[in-house]
């Protein structure tokens, strides 16, 4: 899956930026040809907004500035290397929780009064052959945001920790959902940014999209290992940590993400051992070709949770989009009927059209069911594992209790023959 997992290399792109001098807050900031004008982004660790915010990205590791632009997004290097991400350029932006910042305690400023909230990792994914970087063609981006302040707290005592209720109302609105509102119209995406909230900064229950939410453990585990937003594993010789999304799969480290419109099938199988399950996807590529991906070493008391995600979240998502696919082919067809009416000259090229929409279609629903039958497969498949296993103990069973009568009856059989034999001992004398 080395498309997938690109690394961020590369030249200075290929396209100039102009630069215009925009005064505002005091500061000259270059306006990006075909960008729009620089919008206002909200200060990290002050109060007010500003027009630059200094972030990292994690590969290649060097600082730059992010500026939102009406139309696109600039970032910049110090030595001035600038990457231009427009609207047609970028498919998905997912904004996700580093493992360890899921783990912290949550603590207050020094001045007291704010929640300190480390920032997330913002993965771009973007469209082949639209963005370059020091010579080389981009496929993903990936950023860490700084940490930041949260929305002031109604109070606070000695304690560091903040309630719950301190930090649902400190949380909601905060730097990060107004840094996602303005992704969303600098770019476009509508539907295409996402996010893996940081269960420290979030109130789940509140929440009306779908959270993943990992194996509590009962009392075999600790809080602070249980019901987080992802699953620890293994992605080839890779470390890490999986988090399964309604829009696909997402994995960190290295970041890869993987759409659902991108999954031709998916289920959990039993690892290596009894203490682990994998988890087994087929990717669409190019030309009909399947790209296998494994994520290895999944705990065991996750296959609950994984399963009823793959069938209840998952798979039922995709199958809304073909259904959704199917409404659209309907309406084009519709369209395309009375276009074929008024001008004959384009029936041949609409029907082709026509034609390759409702085989891509029919692959999709054949990549659902296929899914479907896959996962069901899978847990069969377990079930029966765990009947085969109870079968042998059954069957062991029966074989020491055979094993035990047929001594009995061998038992008793001597018996019977040392009787016999006295018995005819005892007449043999009283004949004598």
């Amino acid at each position: 899956m080395e498309e997938l997992s690109a690394q961020l290399m590369g030249e200075n792109d290929a396209e100039e930026i102009e630069e215009v001098e925009s005064k505002s807050n005091g500061k000259t900031i270059g306006i990006g040809a075909g960008i729009g004008e620089v919008q206002c982004l909200p200060s990290p660790m002050e109060d007010g907004e500003t027009n630059e915010i200094l972030i990292s990205a994690t590969t290649p590791r060097t600082k730059l500035t992010l500026a939102v632009h009406t139309d696109g997004i600039r970032l910049t290097s110090p030595k001035d290397e600038r990457i231009v991400l427009r609207p047609d350029a970028v498919k998905h932006v997912i904004f996700f929780p580093k493992r360890e910042d899921c783990l912290k305690k949550p603590k207050t400023t020094k001045e007291g009064g704010h929640i300190l909230i480390p920032g997330s990792l913002v993965l771009i994914m973007l469209e082949d052959e639209k963005v370059s970087f020091r010579n080389k063609k981009l496929k993903q981006i990936c950023l860490q945001l700084p940490q930041h302040r949260s929305n002031p707290i109604d109070s606070h005592g000695e304690d560091s920790r903040p309630t719950e209720a301190q930090l649902t109302n400190a949380c909601v609105d905060g730097f990060e959902q107004q840094l996602i509102r303005l992704f969303v119209s600098s770019l476009g995406l509508k539907e295409g940014v996402y996010r893996v909230y940081n269960p420290k900064y979030q109130n789940s229950k509140e929440s009306t999209s779908y959270i993943f939410q990992s194996d509590d453990g009962g009392l075999n585990k600790s809080i602070m290992q249980g019901q987080m937003p992802y699953l620890k594993c293994y992605q080839g010789v890779n470390d890490g940590v999986i988090f399964p999304m309604e829009e696909g799969l997402l994995f960190y480290k290295p970041p890869m993400f993987v759409h659902r419109s991108d999954l031709h099938s998916i289920a959990v199988g039993r690892g290596g051992g009894s203490r682990y399950i994998d988890l087994h996807a087929a990717i669409d590529g190019k030309d009909g070709e399947k790209n296998e991906l494994e994520f290895t070493n999944i705990d065991r008391e996750e296959m609950q949770v994984l399963n009823s995600y793959i069938h209840n979240t998952l798979v039922k998502a995709m199958t809304k989009d073909a259904e959704e696919n199917d409404s659209e082919d309907a309406q084009d067809d519709d369209s395309v009927e009375v276009d074929d009416a008024k001008d004959d000259s384009h029936d041949k090229e609409k029907s082709r059209k026509r034609s390759r929409r409702a085989a891509s279609v029919e692959a999709q629903k054949a990549a659902r069911r296929e899914m479907k039958t896959s996962a069901q497969e899978s847990s069969n498949k377990n079930d029966d594992e765990s009947d085969e296993e109870e079968e042998d103990d059954d069957y062991e069973a029966r074989e020491m209790s055979d094993s035990d009568d047929e001594e009995a009856e061998e038992d008793s059989d001597e018996g019977d023959v040392d009787a016999s034999e006295g018995e005819s001992d005892e007449t043999a004398s009283e004949e004598d």
